[in-house]
């Protein structure tokens, strides 16, 4: 698996357990948790997760090589 793949996932997690877990015993008046509040939260979660990791790779990949040049 690609690194930056792995950090994207580890990214959506942290992400998805922080949104449907900690912030609703943190902040009562949020929105509660159902089976589908938690299947949308976790399709966004990975997918900003994921995008964000691959703009960072694309990011530093082109700082990488504008260094070496």
């Amino acid at each position: 698996m690609k690194r930056w793949i792995a950090y994207g996932l580890v990214w959506a997690a942290f992400m998805f357990i922080w949104n449907s877990f900690i912030s609703p015993l943190l902040f009562p008046q949020s929105a509660k948790l159902t089976w589908f509040n938690a299947a949308i939260s976790l399709t966004i979660s990975l997918i900003i997760g994921l995008l964000m990791s691959y703009i960072l790779h694309r990011y530093f990949l082109k700082n990488k090589e504008q260094a070496k040049a």
